[in-house]
């Protein structure tokens, strides 16, 4: 039988479509945590994360592993662990480069610039908005990441460039 999961995370939305039989493999074992994951509170979706990603770790699937600790990190990110938010996000990044997967590439960079832009890291939301702007079109941008990158051109009192991203 066919089935499709829906799973909505930070804006995006994934469907993960598969087959199920009888007999599941653990390639279809993941999907369906990862899946339903979502559907409950924070710790819980933590915890599917993980589960989630140690599956395909024990597949040796190198892009859903990455799309895992982007799940892992946004996780934590709602439980209010900014820092392990971090941590998973830029270890999705460092992946996303390996594997030259530019969109898990710019959404790691516009989660990260989110968690600074929300801390306050001027700094860190700088660095990150040279590498956008370096790398993306501003179409590729949510708008929730141009925001940012407008309120930091407007703390840094540049407000055409500010206005330049609204």
């Amino acid at each position: 039988k066919f089935t499709k999961w829906l799973k909505a995370s930070a804006g995006y939305i994934f469907i993960y479509s598969h087959s199920l039989d009888e007999k599941k493999t653990k390639w279809d074992d993941p999907l369906i945590i990862d899946g339903i994951g979502t559907y409950y509170d924070y710790n819980k979706c933590l915890v599917a994360f993980q589960n989630a990603y140690h599956y395909y770790a024990h597949s040796n699937s190198d892009p859903h592993m990455a799309y895992a600790l982007l799940d892992i990190g946004i996780a934590y990110w709602n439980l209010e662990e900014p820092t392990l938010a971090e941590e998973n996000f830029n270890n999705a990044l460092q992946m996303a480069i390996s594997l030259q997967d530019g969109n898990l590439q710019n959404i790691c960079y516009q989660n990260l610039i989110a968690l600074y832009d929300n801390n306050g890291d001027v700094d860190r939301c700088g660095e990150i908005i040279e590498i956008l702007n370096s790398q993306f079109d501003t179409a590729q941008l949510s708008s929730c990441t141009l925001g940012a990158m407008a309120g930091y051109y407007a703390k840094l009192n540049d407000y055409n460039r500010a206005d330049s991203y609204l």
